[in-house]
């Protein structure tokens, strides 16, 4: 049977939250590990393992704070659909490879009049406290 792993992670994570409601020592910690704990063991029960079962701790983000979860999730989901639409257009190659040395051969052939010159005048040595030369 799969989800062994979401089961255990579950069942530890209500454990922890049965501890926090019997110590009576944060009420609200009942809620952020029980409910995760649920849903991963829920989804051990449907043979989703811990990795595949998504973010368990999304509900409990949700109820502490909605709009930044709710902003979390959009740019996941924003990055897994860029991510796939990126995979899809991988197969083709891009052509050739860049020539940095074409490029700057290209740029110096079309360098504007306007550009100040190229030639750096050479500049003397700083002279700063301590041995001379060095």
């Amino acid at each position: 049977m799969r989800g062994w792993s979401s089961i255990l992670v579950g069942v530890a994570l209500l454990g922890i939250a049965a501890w926090a409601h019997l110590t009576g020592m944060f009420g609200g910690a009942a809620i952020v590990f029980g409910l995760p704990g649920a849903f991963l063991v829920y989804r051990g029960f449907q043979g989703v393992e811990i990795l595949d079962a998504g973010d368990p701790t999304a509900l409990g983000d949700f109820i502490s704070n909605p709009a930044e979860a709710l902003v979390d999730a959009a740019v996941d989901k924003g990055g897994e659909y860029l991510s796939e639409r990126r995979k899809v257009g991988s197969d083709e190659p891009s052509g050739e490879a860049f020539d940095a040395d074409a490029a700057l051969a290209r740029y110096m052939a079309n360098r504007p009049a306007s550009a100040p010159p190229l030639a750096v005048e050479a500049v003397p040595p700083v002279r700063g406290f301590g041995r001379k030369g060095l």
